[in-house]
């Protein structure tokens, strides 16, 4: 999380955590974390910091 707040503003940070994500399947980041996918999530959060998406 600390990461995101590079490519977002911190108080977006919880909601983009909770919002159904489509390069996780439409899964939230939270859920995806929880099951272990921690690496899944950084490789979206990584996309975001080189494009600038956000």
């Amino acid at each position: 999380m600390e990461r995101l707040v590079h490519v977002m503003k911190p108080e977006h940070v919880p909601a983009w955590m909770r919002e159904r994500i489509p390069l996780l399947d439409h899964t939230t980041p939270l859920d995806v974390i929880s099951h272990g996918g921690y690496r899944r999530v950084a490789r979206v959060v990584t996309g975001l910091e080189q494009s600038g998406a956000i």
